[in-house]
């Protein structure tokens, strides 16, 4: 390389033909897009803005959760009488009673119950990290296993004696955090 051609940083020679106003505005972004000028800090939401949408999306996931358990637990499918012999025909025949004949008020409650407490713990763990979140759904899933033995009451009594050592870690890193 000549020692006539003008370089530029890094050895690079400088573009031919370029105009002074070209040149001035590539040199004023290079400033501009300094490492240094490009880091941003982010805004990571206050600790009552966390407690507002824990609350909130508990509660929307619990009441979703209540409805479907009850709704899910109150709506048994009625057997279908036996002159209706082919399969689609009784499907529809128990499509059209459902809820008339057979609606079940104490099972969707539990049912219902079962939901609240799954879908509000539900809700509150996704503001948790990822693997304590993976972690109380694994543990509280292993005491909904009482679900099948006992019913949807003690369903919900499983879920939360297992789910109860994740919200305790929880709630005491969010005081520690607000002190």
């Amino acid at each position: 390389m000549s020692s006539s051609k003008k370089l530029r940083k890094g050895g690079r020679p400088a573009p031919k033909g370029l105009s002074s106003k070209v040149r001035q505005i590539r040199k004023t972004t290079a400033v501009r897009n300094r490492p240094e000028s490009r880091r941003t800090t982010v805004d990571r939401p206050s600790l009552s803005q966390m407690s507002l949408q824990r609350l909130v999306a508990m509660i929307g996931f619990g009441l979703c959760g209540g409805m479907l358990g009850f709704l899910t637990g109150a709506n048994q499918l009625a057997p279908a009488p036996p002159e209706v012999q082919q399969p689609m025909a009784q499907l529809s025949w128990q499509g059209t009673v459902i809820g008339q004949q057979s609606l079940h008020i104490l099972q969707g409650l539990d049912a219902g119950f079962l939901g609240l407490v799954v879908g509000s713990t539900g809700g509150f763990s996704f503001f948790m990290s990822t693997p304590m979140m993976l972690g109380s759904w694994l543990v509280g899933g292993l005491g909904l296993w009482l679900l099948v033995v006992w019913g949807p009451a003690a369903g919900a009594v499983g879920w939360m004696v297992g789910y109860a050592p994740f919200l305790m870690r929880e709630w005491t890193q969010q005081r520690e955090a607000s002190s």
